[in-house]
């Protein structure tokens, strides 16, 4: 008996060591004939620790150079660098869905939001829900809540982070100041009230010392009990108003604030770094900055808004709009795999890919393909923008569009929103400081999960000697 029971665990063992054996081969056979490197197809270690690196948007782009448009990532993965192929994947029509990658980012496990629905048509009933909030019906109302809070931003500025003989240096850290106004705007827009963050307390809300947070979440509170019968003119109202279920409209709120506010201040703080980084590209914006201010005599004679620059002006310069749109190509905010699937049998770029696989995106592989943006493609030249024209031009646009996702079903809906406030933004600090990094040996630490993370992102701000405001 005691042999037998010997036997029957060992055989146990045998019979799940072979169906483990059979399934990963099954596994590497699928995509076999897709390049990649050689343990791809048969675990996500490797892909587990580029992750856990903080540099897989390299490692992705590596690959790109080395197999080609269509690689193999890990057994069910792969990555496609071809931006035609990518809007194809990202259109109505095409057959894709989201996959599973993309549960990881609900905030609450048992509700999709729209960022998260892998159902299609689920998906869009979310879009459809919410689709009011950003219509731009209330935009003029959006673009004086993001002035005001900007405005705050330069008084906290030049009272606290700006350098001179007298104050000695005074670094500004990006990494968090940039949040701050970010989700200074986004709070206001969707829930009319700032987060509080832009003129941080000693115990704020986003503090990594969990025993501070209780006390920042009192300190902010309202004095009073709302109105519940009190409508505001927010994103918020918009959700509640629409046909969305009460844990949907959680679910929307939050993702909408994270997502709308992180996603801008990675785009502001990069676009400093880059123009501090290329004198000649930071001189030809401020150049054309002032340009737009025009000083006559002692009392100053002005053609641009102020003391916020509108949007419409800010859409007007194309040198700052080239700035922003090199900014996004060579670090789009979000660069992670975004792995769709398709239920039926499909073929990218001339490669077979078997029903069920997921298709991810090498980010850097896209927005730095030299094909499409010249031989310097790793390099910050806003005046491609300006110098390309035709069919290169639109080439070039529709790639670094794929920053915001692209055709009517994935498109960021926060668009118009984003690009208003980092256009305003950038403005304002031109016009009215210059910018150096504090450490130009390192001037900062990068790590990449979902988006882009900055930490010890010093910059030491001066006020320049112009009248202008």
């Amino acid at each position: 008996m005691k042999l037998l029971n010997s036997t029957t665990v060992v055989g146990a063992i045998a019979a799940l060591v072979l169906y483990f054996a059979i399934g990963r081969i099954r596994a590497w056979a699928r995509l076999r004939h897709i390049p990649g490197p050689p343990d791809a197809g048969w675990s996500i270690f490797r892909l587990a620790r580029w992750q856990c690196s903080g540099r897989m948007y390299k490692r992705l782009q590596e690959l790109s150079r080395q197999y080609g448009p269509v690689a193999r990532i890990a057994p069910n993965w792969i990555i496609v660098s071809d931006p035609a192929e990518i809007r194809r994947i990202w259109s109505v029509r095409s057959g894709y869905h989201r996959g599973p990658w993309y549960k990881g980012f609900r905030v609450d496990p048992s509700t999709d939001s729209i960022v998260t629905a892998m159902d299609n048509n689920q998906h869009q009933s979310l879009r459809n829900g919410i689709l009011k909030a950003y219509q731009g019906r209330n935009s003029a109302a959006q673009e004086e809540v993001v002035d005001a809070q900007i405005t705050k931003f330069l008084d906290l500025l030049d009272t606290k982070y700006t350098s001179s003989h007298a104050a000695g240096i005074r670094p500004f850290d990006m990494g968090h100041g940039m949040q701050f106004l970010t989700h200074d705007m986004m709070s206001t827009i969707e829930f009319s009230a700032p987060s509080a963050t832009s003129t941080p307390t000693p115990t704020r809300t986003t503090s990594s010392r969990p025993w501070k947070r209780p006390s920042a979440r009192y300190s902010h509170s309202d004095p009073e009990v709302p109105d519940p019968d009190a409508r505001q003119a927010d994103f918020l109202q918009s959700f509640v108003d629409s046909p969305l279920t009460r844990a949907q409209v959680s679910a929307e709120a939050l993702v909408h604030f994270f997502a709308g506010a992180d996603t801008v201040a990675i785009c502001l703080r990069t676009a400093v770094f880059l123009l501090a980084s290329a004198p000649a590209a930071y001189r030809r914006l401020q150049d054309e900055i002032d340009r737009s201010v025009v000083v006559v005599g002692g009392a100053g004679s002005i053609r641009v808004t102020r003391p916020v620059v509108a949007e419409a002006e800010v859409r007007a310069l194309p040198y700052l709009q080239a700035c922003i749109r090199e900014t996004l190509r060579l670090w789009p905010p979000i660069m992670s795999l975004m792995g769709k699937v398709s239920d039926v049998a499909d073929e990218i770029c001339g490669v077979r890919v078997p029903a069920g696989t997921s298709v991810g995106i090498g980010w850097f592989g896209v927005m730095r393909d030299e094909g499409v943006f010249g031989r310097n493609a790793d390099a910050f030249e806003p005046a491609r923008w300006l110098e390309a024209e035709g069919e290169r031009l639109a080439r070039m646009e529709a790639t670094q569009g794929l920053a915001f996702a692209a055709g009517t079903r994935w498109e960021c809906l926060g668009k118009r929103i984003a690009m208003m406030e980092v256009g305003k933004c950038l403005f304002e600090l031109f016009l009215r400081y210059d910018f150096a990094m504090t450490d130009p040996i390192e001037p900062f630490k990068l790590f990449h999960v979902a988006g882009v993370l900055h930490q010890n992102m010093k910059a030491t701000i001066t006020k320049r000697g112009i009248n202008e405001i």
